[in-house]
């Protein structure tokens, strides 16, 4: 019988992000998952009601999906960067949900207390497993096992690779402190 040597593999070197790179880099992906069309697809592919893909209830869609991603990465921030990193993402909000929309004071505040907050005490906590049942019974008005079954999986099972992806990307970074 032929002996093995088993080696053990550094882990990867990661990037190190300067202080503005490193919120540029929570903005890109905030950004990339917010995309409204993607959104709009995500809806379609989750068989959600045609009001929130091409009616009047489209904003609701939107709106949930972001606080989702701004959450998590607000929340992956929390873990893989310095405090200051974390701090300016947040600072940033105002012009990130601009983006889609031309949002006034208030309708920011709102985000933040209402949806965004919601999402983050989910993941703050590491229940982002809960974070489905949030998102139908804010959306639909309905708790999760009362919508239909291909939506709950799609949601879901985005919801979990977003998180992941997000978590993932940040974790290949070092962050610099201000």
């Amino acid at each position: 019988m032929k002996a093995t040597t088993v080696t053990e593999s550094k882990p990867p070197k990661k990037k190190r992000l300067s202080f503005a790179q490193s919120v540029d880099a929570a903005c890109i992906l905030f950004r990339i998952n917010t995309r409204p069309q993607g959104i709009l697809r995500l809806g379609n592919s989750a068989a959600l009601p045609s009001q929130y893909t091409e009616g009047s209830s489209v904003p609701k869609l939107l709106q949930e999906w972001t606080a989702f991603v701004h959450a998590a990465v607000t929340t992956g921030l929390m873990v893989h960067a310095p405090n200051s990193v974390l701090v300016e993402y947040l600072r940033q909000t105002r012009q990130l949900l601009n983006l889609h929309d031309t949002l006034d004071e208030a309708a920011v505040n709102h985000f933040i207390d209402d949806a965004f907050s919601a999402y983050l005490e989910r993941m703050a906590q590491e229940r982002q497993q809960r974070c489905p049942e949030l998102f139908f019974q804010r959306l639909l008005g309905t708790p999760m096992q009362n919508a239909p079954q291909k939506s709950c999986a799609v949601i879901a099972g985005t919801m979990a690779l977003t998180i992941s992806a997000i978590w993932d990307k940040l974790d290949q970074y070092d962050f610099a402190i201000e």
